[in-house]
């Protein structure tokens, strides 16, 4: 149980952004490699991984991302919506939460989910690698801020 005086990052990492990296069809060995990723960041990073409702109908191994779902590894917006909103939604309530995304979200620019863009990381998959770059910097990024 994470106590309330938990002082690492939060990230929320856009699933479906993660899923489909570079691809056609939306690959469930990139959301284990993000999960990975959280796992073995979690001294600094609480991490959670958002999808759509419709990538699981679309991935390449749907018992796999049944499974990542069921273990809590991955959690999925009710269908109907767009796991954006909630990524946003969930941005806006922690304003010291990143997005960690290829996405730019433009679509919510002029909304109330706007978000900075400094609060938007990208990533990259190189050779099973789920990488974020300097994650240092976000962190201090944080520390900075809370200081101001």
């Amino acid at each position: 149980m994470i106590s309330t005086s938990d002082t690492r990052t939060e990230v929320i990492i856009d699933g479906d952004s993660v899923a489909y990296d570079g691809q056609e069809e939306p690959n469930t060995e990139n959301l284990r490699l993000a999960s990975y990723w959280c796992r073995d960041n979690r001294d600094i990073v609480k991490g959670t991984i958002v999808v759509g409702a419709k990538l699981r109908y679309k991935v390449n191994n749907r018992w796999d991302y049944e499974e990542m779902i069921k273990r809590g590894f991955v959690k999925q917006v009710p269908a109907g919506y767009e796991a954006d909103m909630f990524i946003l939604e969930y941005a806006k309530r922690h304003p010291k939460a990143f997005v960690v995304s290829k996405d730019l979200f433009r679509d919510y620019k002029n909304t109330s989910l706007k978000i900075e863009k400094k609060r938007v990381w990208g990533f990259m998959i190189i050779q099973r690698d789920f990488l974020v770059p300097d994650l240092d910097t976000m962190v201090q990024t944080i520390d900075v801020d809370q200081k101001n």
